[in-house]
């Protein structure tokens, strides 16, 4: 292909990898808010409570799971 180069697809690749990054973050922030509103309204309720707590929890293991693969992604693409 004419004006294909490896450095311009990882190029390619890293940004919509950060643009799904930043998507990802907007859908955990909303995660968390949501738990967190629902923590707020359980008034006690531990069954309510409890969903709330791991809707959060989720939501940043969620976080440090994809900060971590594009940790991996970026050190694989610095040593090619």
């Amino acid at each position: 292909i004419v004006g294909y180069s490896t450095s311009k697809s990882s190029t390619i690749i890293l940004d919509v990898i950060e643009w799904l990054l930043g998507i990802l973050a907007i859908l955990a922030f909303g995660a968390i808010v949501w738990g967190g509103f629902m923590y707020v309204l359980a008034l006690g309720d531990e069954a309510k409570v409890g969903k709330a707590k791991t809707i959060i929890l989720y939501a940043i293991i969620g976080i440090i799971v994809a900060l971590a693969g594009y940790a991996i992604i970026v050190a694989v693409g610095s040593a090619l």
